[in-house]
């Protein structure tokens, strides 16, 4: 009788830690995804501030604290675009941006996802199908296209797209706890690349 009560004692000693260990679990589940959040929240807060501190700079054209502060110089950043002359996609890497278009119509932030469209029979549909400053992070993402590091092309591959209709295409990502800029994107405005991609 004593081995039965010993041995009922332990099963349920046993099973009373069992389910402690799985509640503990999935506590500490909860919490990491609760920190992960977090961490994803605060990453896009700052995404934001950096969005429009950026805006306000390409404004005032001051191309010294946009190279400065959002160039990052371990990585610095790339630039696609068509050569008309070979009729390919061609890259170029640079630690700095030369020249940039200072207009921006509205500093108000869009979230929308938009398209360009290649209208060459239609004047009045040609162009961003909307206006103003879009914030993109599902978008296609040229970076497969490029011949680079397959750890720069991962870089490239979490990026947010930042649109600024007047002929703007960045790509922003998130290096060394802050945002940079990694991308500057000519192809998607280019309306020959369509022509070259049927060959």
């Amino acid at each position: 009788m004593r081995n039965i009560i010993f041995l009922m004692l332990i099963t349920i000693l046993f099973s009373s830690c069992v389910r402690n260990s799985e509640q503990l679990k999935i506590e500490e589940n909860k919490a990491k995804v609760l920190k992960d959040k977090e961490i994803e929240d605060k990453k896009y807060n700052e995404l934001i501030n950096r969005v429009n501190n950026l805006l306000s700079l390409i404004q005032s054209s001051n191309l010294t604290l946009i190279n400065d502060s959002y160039i990052n110089k371990n990585f610095g950043l790339y630039e696609i675009f068509v050569d008309d002359e070979n009729e390919n996609i061609t890259l170029k890497y640079d630690t700095k941006i030369e020249e940039i278009d200072d207009y921006i119509a509205s500093n108000i932030i869009l979230f929308d996802e938009i398209k360009f469209n290649c209208a060459s029979e239609n004047d009045s549909l040609y162009g961003w199908e909307k206006d103003g400053v879009f914030l993109v992070k599902n978008f296609e993402n040229l970076s497969d296209k490029l011949s680079i590091a397959e750890d720069r092309k991962n870089i490239l591959k979490n990026s947010y797209k930042l649109i600024i209709t007047n002929n703007i295409v960045l790509y922003l990502s998130y290096i060394e706890n802050s945002w940079y800029i990694t991308l500057i994107d000519k192809v998607t405005t280019d309306c020959s690349i369509k022509d070259i991609e049927k060959k």
